[in-house]
This record gives C-alpha cells, sequence and structure tokens, in this order.
C-alpha cells in the first residue's frame, strides 16, 4: 500500500472536467490499487501556466515530498501545469525526495526508467505546445475581432459605441486628437512629452482625465494596427 496524495485543478472559462469529478476518479484509482489517500488539494479556477501563484499544487507538493515513497496523483499532467520546466522541476522534486508521480491518462510516466523520464519530457513540452497554440489563437480571434470593429472590453480612445451595442465606429473629435498626436510622434517627441502637450491643449482621456506617455502609447500603437 502506498501513501497518496491527490491534486486536481480547473481553470476558468474551462470545459475540463470539473474538480469533483477529477477527485472521484482519482479516489476510485487508489481504492482499486489499494493505496491510502493522505491528502487532497485542489486550485479551481486557476490557470495552469504557474505553479507559483496556485496554493493547492505547493501545498500538494510539499505534502508528498514529507513522505518517502508516496505518490502524487493527477488526471492528466496538463491539471499539474502547462509549463515544461514547472512540470519537469517538480516531476524532479518528486523523484529526489523518493516519491513517485502518477498520471492516470499518462500512467506509464510512473516508473523511474529512462524511457519514462523521456515520455515525461515529451509529454511536458506537448502540454506547453498546446497552451501556446490555444494562446496564438485567442490573440489572432481578437485581432481579427479588433479589425472587424467589434467591441473589446472597453470602448477605447478614438471610438464610440454603435446603436447595437456590440460595433465600434469612429468618433470624429478623437479621431482629430489621435492623428494630431501621431503627428507629434513623427516630429520627434516622446509619449510623455505628447500627454504633456495633450494637457496643455486641453485635451482629455477617454474619461475626461489627463493623458499619461503610457496612455498615448496604447492608444496611438492600437490606431497603427487598425491603419495597417
Amino acid at each position: 500500500m502506498s501513501k497518496v496524495v491527490i491534486y486536481r485543478r480547473i481553470s476558468v472559462s474551462s470545459d475540463s472536467e470539473p474538480c469533483e469529478a477529477q477527485r472521484a476518479r482519482l479516489l476510485a484509482w487508489a481504492a482499486r490499487e489499494g493505496h491510502e489517500v493522505i491528502g487532497d488539494y485542489s486550485d479551481d479556477g486557476i490557470s495552469g501556466k504557474t505553479m507559483s501563484a496556485r496554493p493547492g499544487v505547493l501545498a500538494a507538493i510539499d505534502d508528498v515530498c514529507r513522505h518517502r515513497g508516496a505518490v502524487l496523483a493527477v488526471t492528466a499532467l496538463s491539471r499539474l501545469g502547462r509549463g515544461t520546466l514547472g512540470i519537469l522541476e517538480t516531476a524532479e522534486r518528486i523523484h529526489r525526495s523518493g516519491c513517485k508521480l502518477m498520471s492516470l491518462a499518462e500512467p506509464f510516466l510512473g516508473d523511474d526508467g529512462p524511457s519514462s523520464t523521456l515520455l515525461r519530457n515529451i509529454v511536458a513540452s506537448v502540454s506547453e505546445w498546446e497552451r501556446s497554440t490555444i494562446a496564438l489563437r485567442t490573440r489572432e480571434q481578437m485581432a481579427w475581432m479588433r479589425r472587424q470593429g467589434r467591441l473589446i472590453g472597453s470602448v477605447p480612445f478614438g471610438s464610440t459605441l454603435a446603436a447595437d451595442g456590440q460595433m465600434l465606429v469612429d468618433d470624429p473629435h478623437e479621431q482629430a486628437v489621435l492623428r494630431w498626436m501621431e503627428q507629434l510622434r513623427l516630429d520627434g517627441l516622446s509619449y510623455a512629452k505628447i500627454a504633456q502637450a495633450a494637457q496643455m491643449a486641453g485635451r482629455r482621456s477617454k474619461l475626461g482625465g489627463a493623458w499619461t506617455g503610457r496612455a498615448v502609447r496604447l492608444a496611438l500603437c492600437r490606431r497603427a494596427k487598425l491603419v495597417a
């Protein structure tokens, strides 16, 4: 009989297996194998991009490493994390402590042989590739929506909301301010200097406040992407 610490995670706005369903599968596996579950940790609604921001996984790793011969069990390696380096460092720490990492979806990762080490590296790399691919698709989708004039987040300077509440249309006054800022930029002024010039000219931001160098840069960068 081995001592087992189970860990489960689901991201925000994810259609992945719910934490309770993960828990049920892990407990069923432990019961079939005759293992004793000594710890149960989760991070519900937290991204797997980094481990440092997830208290549940940190506590689970600490717990399993205190019991030599224990097993940290997850339903899939992607539940442990999405970054290759973080997963590999965690697996190495667990193995140095005389413990094992068990994944129901990748049971071949559980032993200490060279083949399993290679496969752990491959699976971790695939997990990171999936995360990067999803992030790229999201960026591309948002860029397409921006080019189509669709609202993403708050209404940006230079635009106003159309009657349908979804599309953006140009605000003539704000567009004129942006063209004025562009010309100042072409004349060699820094973003901070442009913000100061806008303040002196009485030209306010979207919410009526004073411009900052960062706000000027973001506004002009967005305009450049739309015009390009």
